[in-house]
């Protein structure tokens, strides 16, 4: 895609090949590659959406926000690690992702946990599961499991 450098709303990323929001710095349109800009705030939602090359990401510890469905139908991703500074993850992020088996969240982070080898999303406020994959072990003390998460391959 091609972005004119006078658009005041949208912005080339430069050798990433992203587009994304000038003003949110929100990634609008998927990477070629498995890394984004350092710059960019938020991964926007769809933003890998139906991406089958996508097998696992290095998401940059400066973003601070996943939107939802912005790995949707991603078939072939296996992994994801979640650093410190994600502070809000929308609900379905991984929905149609049929082959992700690892989930990781850097233990820094101060609103989500995946304790040992939970292999899920959980929010540390509420102790709700919000989002697994097919490694999903419900860790002692969760309270609840979020209504819109399929249950598939949980072992408790």
């Amino acid at each position: 895609m091609n972005i004119d450098e006078a658009n005041t709303t949208y912005e080339k990323s430069g050798r990433f090949e992203c587009d994304r929001r000038k003003s949110s710095k929100t990634l609008v349109a998927g990477c070629k590659i498995q890394r984004f800009p350092m710059m960019s705030k938020s991964l926007g939602h769809t933003h890998f959406c139906g991406c089958s090359d996508l097998k696992s990401i290095e998401i940059p510890d400066n973003v601070s926000e996943i939107q939802v469905a912005a790995f949707d139908d991603c078939s072939n991703l296996t992994a994801i690690h979640i650093p410190a500074g994600v502070d809000k993850i929308a609900l379905g992020v991984f929905m149609g992702c049929s082959t992700l088996n690892s989930i990781t969240i850097d233990s820094a982070n101060r609103s989500y946990e995946s304790p040992g080898n939970a292999n899920a999303i959980i929010d540390k406020g509420t102790m709700t599961l919000l989002e697994g994959s097919n490694n999903t072990v419900i860790p002692e003390g969760v309270k609840r499991i979020h209504k819109m998460y399929h249950l598939r391959n949980v072992y408790t």
